[in-house]
C-alpha cells in the first residue's frame, strides 16, 4: 500500500500579528507528527502567501519541511520528464519526497527565479511545473502530474496541451486553479469541473480554502482546503481545516481527511446601523468564551451613521482573541416609492435615471438607442466600438 500525505495552501509568511506568525510552521509539525508512516507528501500551491518571501520565512519552512527528510524513503523513482540528476534522484530515494507545485501567491514573475525552484535545487522539495514523475513502492506505480498555477484565461488550453497520463500506473493531477461552480470565476476559459483532463484516478486542486471529495467523471477529486485563513472574509468563517491522506492498494484508491487541531479559528460578526452596543459585546462573547487552542481571529463588521468609537471593543476581548475592527459609515437614503400613474413605462424610468446619472452631453449614443440595443446580444460589439470611438455612427 502506498499512502500519501496531502495538504494545501499553507502561506508562509502570512501573518496578521506577531501572534499569528508561526501558525503554519506549527501545523506542519502537527501534520508531520502523524504521518512518519507517510510514502509521499504533497503540497498543492501557496506554499508561500509571497511571491518574494523575507529571508526569516524561508528560513522558517525550510526549518518546517526538513522535518520531513528525517524520514526514510520507500519509493523510487521510475521515470520522469523533469529533468533531474543522479544527486537529485538519489535524494528522493534517500528521503521522504515532497512534492509541491506553485500556487497563485508563489508563481514567479517572467524571468523571475521561483522560491520553489530554489527548494528543489537544493533538495528539500521537488518542484513540479508541466511535470510528471513516476514513483514505485512494492510493485506498484503511480504517477504525479504537477501543473502549477497559470492564469485562469490560459488554464484550460494550457492544462490540455501539457497534461500526461501514464499508462500501467494510478494517475494523480495536482493542480492549483479555479474550478466552477466551487470557485466562481467570471471568464468563460475558466476551468469547469466538465472540461477536467479525463482518465485521472485522483485530480487534487489547491486555491479552494474549504474541503471538498467529489466523485467526477470517473475521477476522485479532491480539494484539502488551506492550512489558514487568509482572505478574513465571511465565506471563510468558522471553517474547520484539514488535511487528507491517499491510500493507494492494487489501484484502488481511498482516502481519509483528517481535522487539524492546532489551526487557528477564524470568526466573521457584521452588526447593522440599529445594533446595540450590548448586542455587539453579547454576540462576541458567544464566541470568545470558549475553549479553544489558540486565541481565535474575530472579524467585527460595524454599520453606523456616525464616528463613533468601537476601539475598546479590542482591549475588552485582547485576552481572549484577536479581534479585527472594521466600521462603516451608512447614509439613510430614502427610498422615492413610484406608482403605475406616475411611470409611464419600465423603459422610460430606466432612461430618465441612466441621463440622471451619467448625462446625456457628449454621449456617442443616444440613452434611448442604447438600452434597446443592450437587448439584442448582437449589438453589443457594436456598442463597444461607439463608446472608443471606433465606429462613428450605428
Amino acid at each position: 500500500m502506498i499512502k500519501i500525505t496531502v495538504f494545501s495552501d499553507v502561506h508562509f509568511g502570512f501573518s496578521i500579528n506577531e501572534e499569528t506568525e508561526n501558525d503554519p510552521n506549527e501545523i506542519i509539525e502537527e501534520i508531520f507528527e502523524k504521518n512518519k508512516d507517510s510514502d509521499l507528501i504533497i503540497i498543492c500551491g501557496d506554499v508561500f502567501h509571497s511571491r518574494s518571501p523575507k529571508i526569516e520565512v524561508i528560513e522558517k519552512a525550510i526549518s518546517s519541511l526538513k522535518k520531513f527528510l528525517e524520514i526514510p524513503s520507500k519509493v523510487r523513482v521510475v521515470e520522469s520528464d523533469k529533468k533531474m540528476d543522479n544527486l537529485k534522484i538519489e535524494a528522493i530515494e534517500r528521503h521522504l519526497p515532497i512534492i509541491t507545485i506553485n500556487g497563485n501567491h508563489d508563481r514567479s514573475s517572467i524571468g523571475e527565479k521561483n522560491i520553489l525552484d530554489i527548494l528543489d535545487e537544493a533538495n528539500i522539495i521537488v518542484h513540479l511545473n508541466s511535470n510528471y514523475v513516476v514513483f514505485e513502492k512494492d510493485k506498484q506505480k503511480i504517477s504525479i502530474f504537477g501543473f502549477g498555477n497559470v492564469p485562469e484565461n490560459i488554464a484550460k488550453d494550457y492544462l490540455y496541451k501539457n497534461v500526461k497520463h501514464i499508462e500501467n500506473c494510478t494517475n494523480i493531477l495536482v493542480l492549483h486553479q479555479t474550478i466552477y461552480p466551487y470557485i466562481f470565476y467570471s471568464q468563460e476559459y475558466s476551468l469547469k469541473i466538465d472540461n477536467l483532463p479525463k482518465r485521472f484516478d485522483v485530480i487534487i486542486n489547491g486555491h479552494y480554502h474549504s474541503i471538498v471529495e467529489e466523485n467526477i467523471n470517473g475521477s476522485k477529486l479532491i480539494m484539502p482546503g488551506s492550512l489558514i485563513s487568509t482572505k478574513l472574509k465571511e465565506e471563510e468563517s468558522n471553517i474547520e481545516k484539514f488535511y487528507v491522506n491517499i491510500y493507494i492498494d492494487g489501484g484502488i484508491v481511498k482516502t481519509e481527511k483528517i481535522n487539524i487541531k492546532r489551526a487557528r479559528k477564524f470568526f466573521y460578526l457584521k452588526f447593522s446601523k440599529n445594533d446595540s452596543k450590548e448586542k455587539i459585546e453579547n454576540e462576541i462573547a458567544k464566541i470568545v468564551n470558549k475553549n479553544y487552542i489558540k486565541k481565535p481571529i474575530v472579524k467585527v463588521i460595524i454599520e453606523r451613521e456616525n464616528n463613533e468609537d468601537f476601539s475598546y471593543l479590542i482591549k475588552e476581548f485582547s485576552d481572549k482573541c484577536i479581534l479585527l475592527l472594521k466600521t462603516e459609515l451608512v447614509e439613510d437614503k430614502k427610498i422615492e416609492i413610484y406608482s403605475k400613474e406616475n411611470i409611464q413605462s419600465i423603459l422610460d424610468f430606466a432612461i430618465e435615471n441612466i441621463k440622471k446619472n451619467i448625462g446625456s452631453e457628449d454621449f456617442p449614443i443616444k440613452i434611448e438607442n442604447l438600452i434597446k440595443l443592450l437587448e439584442d446580444k448582437n449589438s453589443i460589439e457594436k456598442i463597444v466600438d461607439m463608446l472608443i470611438n471606433k465606429q462613428k455612427t450605428l
